[in-house]
Order: C-alpha cells, then structure tokens, then sequence
C-alpha cells in the first residue's frame, strides 16, 4: 500500500518530467524557427517576388496613427495583454488570467525603397517590448512604472507586449498584392453585416452585460473579432 507522502511525491516527479519535456520540445521548435529564419536570405520589398519570403525594415503605423495599447496607452503599431489575478487556497497560490486580447488591426514595414502591409493574426510575433506590472483593481490605473519595485502590490498582474513605431523588424510570411488581398475595412464590414443577419446569435456572443443590446465596448469587441475572423479568412 502507498502512503499518501510517496503518492504526492509521485504526482511531483510526474509533473516535474512533463514540464520539462514540454521546456525541451519548446525549445527545439525555437531552434528550428530561428534555423529557418537564419537560412531564408533577405529580399527587398520592392523586388520582391509574391509568395514567402523574409524582408526586414522599420514598424510604422498603417493609418494616420498609432493604435494604442490597452492597458497602458502607449502608442504602438501592435500589442497583446493579458491581466491575471492572484488566487489562493490553504495549500498554494497561483495566477488566473481573468482576460486577455491582441491587436487584429494592419501596419506597415517600410525599408528603404518601399513598404507592405503586415497582418497580425495567427502570426507568431516577437515582441520588442514586454512590461508586467501589479496594482489592486481588475484594470491598472496608468502605465507601468518606469522601474521595477522591490516589492509586488495587489493581487492583479497586467502584462503587456508591443511593437512599436520605428522599432526594426524581420518579418517572414507570403507577400501578396494588394488587389489580391483586397479592402480589409471592407472585408471586415461584411463579415460584420454577415453576423448582424443573426441577433440572436450575435448578442449572444458579445452581450456581455445581457441589456439586450449592444454597447460601444462591445461593438468595438464585435468590430475586432469580425477584423480577426476576416484576416484569418484571406490569410
């Protein structure tokens, strides 16, 4: 018969195995991914031909200005975040995301003789900034602080990463012409109309406080899944 000490020491053996072959096979599918973005040689925007290739430039906004990130509102061209809360029990304590989101919206890679359109979803991004800080309310009241403080306070986490304006990029993916990817305003209007033709399924998905209709934060929620669900449609 096993005592119930041998037994917890099991279940942490287990645990300790899985979490390492899950830190080894990460690893190796960073060291193909950077294999492969080593070996792809660099193109020019403007000779490029359609299809995958591997250009590099500087980030700018697609439109007339920067989005801005959620959490902090710092200007920048990309970002995802994620806030999570302390949670406790008698044994431990651990962090659950409570909510989390990332940018859909286009921006720009210019080198210096052209420039093309980047699209976001489904791509694996490495951020250029990475900032987590802590405070006592579901959604911070400002931006990180400049330095990080010897001591945590509160039991909410804010994480957020950007990419910002002018920051240099490598980009690897399929280049396509404009006139093949088409209006992505268009695209998103229509995948908007094609959702509106079902209320009941639409407020169902984005009601979130079930008025029985829908506010302006959770249009913009509505706005952006149809900007994603489009995207990953032509992508």
């Amino acid at each position: 018969m096993v005592g119930p000490q041998l037994l917890h020491y099991g279940i942490a053996a287990v645990m300790a195995a899985a979490g390492a072959l899950l830190a080894l096979y990460n690893f190796f599918v960073r060291l193909r991914r950077d294999r492969l973005v080593a070996d792809t040689p660099p193109v020019r925007i403007r000779s490029a031909a359609q299809g995958y290739v591997k250009v590099s430039g500087r980030a700018a906004a697609a439109g007339a200005s920067p989005a801005r990130a959620p959490l902090s509102a710092r200007p920048c061209v990309w970002w995802d975040y994620e806030i999570a809360r302390l949670e406790r029990d008698r044994q431990r304590s651990q962090w659950h995301t409570i909510e989390s989101g990332a940018s859909v919206e286009l921006f720009a890679l210019i080198d210096a003789e052209a420039q093309c359109l980047v699209g976001p979803v489904r791509a694996e991004i490495t951020p250029t900034t990475r900032s987590v800080w802590y405070g006592t309310e579901p959604r911070p009241l400002g931006p990180p602080p400049s330095s990080n403080p010897l001591w945590r306070a509160g039991d909410w986490r804010y994480t957020e990463r950007l990419l910002s304006a002018g920051d240099h990029l490598c980009v690897m993916g399929e280049l396509r012409s404009h006139s093949e990817l088409g209006d992505v305003n268009a695209a998103t209007a229509a995948k908007l109309h094609e959702w509106k033709q079902d209320q009941q399924a639409l407020l169902a998905r984005f009601d979130v406080n079930h008025d029985g209709k829908l506010d302006a934060a959770e249009w913009e929620a509505a706005r952006l899944a149809a900007a994603r669900a489009s995207q990953s449609q032509t992508l």
